[in-house]
Parts: C-alpha cells; sequence; structure tokens
C-alpha cells in the first residue's frame, strides 16, 4: 500500500473543527485506519471512514499533536502522520 496525507500540517482555534483526509494506494484494497500519536482519538469527538476521512470537532488544546493514518493490505503497510495545531483563544486584559 502506498499513503499519502493531506493536509500535512492543519491549524485551527479551538472549538473549530479539523478535517484530514489519508489517499491510499494499493491492491488489493487495503484497510485504513487513524490513530493519534502517543493518545487516543476524542470518543464522541473524532469520526473516520473507511476512505481515509478524519475529523475532529469541537477541538481543544489537547487535541493538538501528531495523527497517524495507517494502510494495510496482504502485501505490507504504510503509514503517514498528520500535525494538528489547536491554538487558544488569544485573552485580552
Amino acid at each position: 500500500p502506498e499513503v499519502s496525507v493531506s493536509p500535512v500540517t492543519q491549524t485551527v482555534s479551538e472549538n473549530q473543527t479539523a478535517t484530514f483526509n489519508c489517499s491510499v494506494r494499493g491492491s488489493p484494497r487495503p484497510t485504513v485506519t487513524w490513530s493519534k500519536v502517543n493518545g487516543s482519538l476524542v470518543v464522541g469527538r473524532s469520526a473516520t471512514d473507511e476512505n481515509g476521512f478524519l475529523e475532529i470537532t469541537k477541538t481543544s488544546f489537547n487535541d493538538s499533536g501528531d495523527y497517524m493514518c495507517t494502510a494495510v493490505n496482504a502485501l505490507g503497510r504504510d503509514e503517514k502522520t498528520a500535525k494538528l495545531i489547536v491554538e487558544g483563544k488569544k485573552k485580552y486584559f
């Protein structure tokens, strides 16, 4: 399998939605999964599908980090990472 992710880096503000797409080539068709490096996808605020789409809603600073798309088939595996940066709201005094 061969994997590419887009965007490679995404910056959003807190409470926005972040989306990543993982494009996969290979035969037989690989199984695609997303995971958070050194963490886990937030249950209830993250969604994935078999086409390699990842969506994280209502982002918080804790969602910042690297997310890995992995494709696996009978011939092997490939993986690529994407970085999410969540910026906190600016406070004015």
